[in-house]
This record gives C-alpha cells, structure tokens and sequence, in this order.
C-alpha cells in the first residue's frame, strides 16, 4: 500500500552547501516545474511584443522579453505556496531536511504523528497478540488520510505476521478492496519466485504470476467479529497467506496476513503509543 515514511541523513551540510540545498528543497516543493522551452516560448512571444511596442510606441524591443521572463520564472517559483500540493510535508520541514537533517526528520516525524492523531479512521488491533504491535503504513492525497495500516510483528525487526487496515473512499467498490488485498498477499512469497537478488524484469514476472494465481481463488463467505459485533465479510486462503474484509459503516476494514487469521478484531486502545512505536 501507499504509504508514508521518515528518512535521517547522515551527514550534515557543509555551511556554503547550505543555500544551494534550501534552493532545491524550495524548488521541489513547485507545483509548476517549468522546463528550457517554456522560457524559450516566453522569450519568443515577449520579442515579437517588443517589435510592436518599438514600432508603435518606441519601447525598447528587449524589455518585453525581460518581463515575461520574469513574469514566468515568478508564476513557477511562487507555486511552492499554491494547494494541493503533491508533497504531503510542509515547506517548512522541506527546508529544515535540506539544512538541517536532525531538525527536519524530527518535524517530518511530528507533522506525520499530528495528521494521523487528526485522522477520524477507527483503527482496529487483534484481541489477542503476543508479538510487536506497530503502524505499518498509510495514504492518501495530502490534504487528507484515506487508509491506515495496523502491523502486528512477531519480532520489531521482521515483516508483518498480519495487517489490518482500515479504507475510506471505496464505498461501493468491493472489487478495489479485493484488488487491494490481491496486490499485498502477492509480495508475500516474491523472493521464493525470484531469488534473493531479482532484477526488475524478474520481479514484475513474480508478482504478475502471484496476481493471476490469486484471481483464481474464489472469496468464501465470513464473519469478521470486531467489537462484539458480527460483520459479514468474504475471505480466502491462498500458499501465500490469507485475506479478509467487511464493510463498517462507509468504511472498509482488510485483514490480510501470512497465515490463518483469527478475525476478531477490537478497536485500538491507544492510537498515541501505536504512532510513537512507528
């Protein structure tokens, strides 16, 4: 699944890189990326405006082309405030981890913990499990989450043994859910497919073969019990684990894991702890 995540560079810029890496930061952050022809294109319609102009009013020929130059370089430069944006991090945090990667992964971390913390997305955790308990991902435009991911680890270091997710905006799309679920089960048994250093043709071929062996099996009726209550749900087992999912409301809530899942699930206790453990 999409999702979000926190980097920490090494190494801390020198103090003339400085300037040039907060440049790049800002200019990553435009929501207009202008390319050599766009400028070429302004400096074009610019000339053909200044032979006019001196023509008919005796205006200097090259003053045209200077400002809408300029007038295109400051409609791209400017788009780095304009919404949405299409990176979720603030400009703000983008400069600190260009300038100072300590104080920019520490607020990239806050921002993440504040916008999940603001999330109205019930999370859900299995009644009873002995292992790690983490945030295992999540996504969505920037402006606002549409699912997040509740990994349960037998060990912190280790994949996740099961995920639980819950889906927004999928109301009536029970095929996307499905489709979902297909996509993360077929990463399952990838490296048994390709071998420990597969090249990219070779992964593509792996995960292509695990989609068209998982849309054979057919999704048999269950009931996924969170909270004391009964939900109505489908769910089938594969070699490369299992999968589940009900409708809550106008939510989704997926179970998928690397084998039999007991499907009975309770609302989060503490969404706080969960979001520090990430």
């Amino acid at each position: 699944m999409r999702g979000g995540a926190a980097y920490l560079e090494v190494t801390t810029p020198r103090p003339w890189a400085v300037p040039w890496r907060a440049w790049r930061a800002l200019a990553r952050h435009r929501l207009i990326i202008p390319s050599p022809l766009l400028y070429l294109v302004a400096a074009g319609i610019g000339l053909v405006v200044g032979v006019v102009v001196q023509l008919t009013v005796g205006v200097w020929w090259w003053l045209p082309p200077i400002v809408l130059l300029v007038v295109a370089w400051l409609v791209a430069f400017t788009s780095i405030w304009w919404r949405p944006r299409t990176r979720a991090e603030s400009l703000r945090v983008a400069i600190l981890s260009a300038t100072d990667p300590q104080r920019g992964f520490e607020e990239r971390r806050r921002e993440q913990r504040d916008r999940l913390l603001a999330s109205q997305l019930p999370l859900f955790e299995l009644e009873s499990w002995p292992g790690t308990v983490r945030l295992a991902g999540w996504g969505g435009p920037p402006e606002r989450i549409t699912h997040i991911s509740v990994g349960f680890y037998d060990e912190p270091d280790t994949p996740a043994v099961v995920s639980i997710t819950t889906v927004a905006d999928e109301a009536g799309h029970e095929d996307r859910v499905q489709a979902r679920l297909l996509g993360e089960l077929s990463g399952r048994d990838l490296e048994s497919r390709t071998g420990p250093l597969p090249s990219p043709e070779a992964i593509r071929d792996g995960l292509d073969q695990a989609r068209d062996e998982l849309r054979r099996l057919r999704w048999a009726p269950a009931i996924i019990h969170i909270n004391g209550r009964d939900h109505e749900g489908a769910a089938f087992r594969a070699p490369q684990g299992s999968a589940a999912y009900c409708a809550v409301g106008d939510l989704w809530v997926t179970i998928e894991g690397s084998s039999d899942v007991d499907y009975r699930l309770r609302t989060l206790a503490d969404r706080d702890r969960l979001i520090h453990q990430s």
